[in-house]
């Protein structure tokens, strides 16, 4: 997280990120023994500076890839790997956000505003920055806009109302990047509320019910803090088959 625009910017110095040379003698060690071992490490889309201090330990180009080309969710990453050329994985569709929403919802509690309902943990500031229109809402930005429209299906960030420079997102049928704090949102039936626990699965690509052994706060957590399991799946795809066969065999 040390290499995060949403953190505190402290890169090396930052005592989580410099587990990275913890993983980078491990790898050493292992490759002193298995030359040819495949490895794999992702982070968040970084200073060019800070991305090549990476690039020279591992000995590899990153590949840039969003979650978005398999899945419901804008999540641009950078992945650092000799398992095999990454950069076609790079591109694709993934799935519209209307695909995993959960449409049963209760919203009988939820806040009712300019014809629109929030649902709960919305700030009555970040409701403000949403307008109600004949095709669906129209959410306030610092742009010489001023606004950007959205429709059902659309993901909204409210997180900054205050803002002189973020205030309200918008990203089309997709969900923003999935945080820690888990406060993004998306916007449907005139409905604009976070997502539940099991859409955040979705929107990673863990099955439904994954994090389920813990409570809701850790659930959060751990999915904001993990990989999108269908990128991942997709790199073990390439894996070599004889390895992958071999591998099975001792298993």
């Amino acid at each position: 997280q040390g290499f995060s625009r949403a953190g505190a910017g402290l890169n090396f110095d930052d005592p989580r990120s410099r587990l990275f040379f913890d993983y980078v003698r491990v790898l050493n060690e292992v490759r002193e023994k298995n030359p040819d071992v495949k490895f794999l490490l992702e982070n968040v889309i970084m200073k060019r500076e800070w991305e090549d201090v990476i690039t020279e330990k591992l000995g590899v180009q990153p590949v840039h890839i969003n979650s978005r080309a398999h899945s419901a969710q804008n999540r641009p990453r950078a992945y650092w790997s000799n398992i095999a050329d990454l950069s076609p994985l790079s591109s694709g569709g993934g799935q519209p956000l209307n695909t995993i929403i959960d449409r049963s919802v209760d919203v009988s509690g939820f806040t009712e505003a300019g014809g629109l309902l929030f649902g709960p943990g919305i700030a009555e500031g970040s409701m403000g920055l949403v307008r109600k229109t004949a095709g669906g809402i129209v959410v306030k930005q610092a742009t010489a806009r001023g606004y950007i429209e959205a429709v059902d299906g659309d993901g909204v960030s409210l997180a900054f109302p205050g803002s002189a420079t973020r205030r309200g997102r918008v990203i089309h049928q997709k969900s923003h990047t999935i945080t820690c704090a888990c406060d993004i949102c998306v916007f449907y039936d005139n409905v604009i509320r976070r997502f539940t626990v099991e859409e955040l699965e979705k929107l990673q690509g863990l099955p439904t019910g994954y994090t389920a052994a813990v409570p809701e706060p850790a659930r959060k957590r751990a999915i904001g803090n993990g990989w999108t399991a269908s990128v991942i799946a997709e790199i073990f795809k390439l894996l070599p088959q004889a390895e992958t066969a071999a591998k099975t065999d001792v298993a």
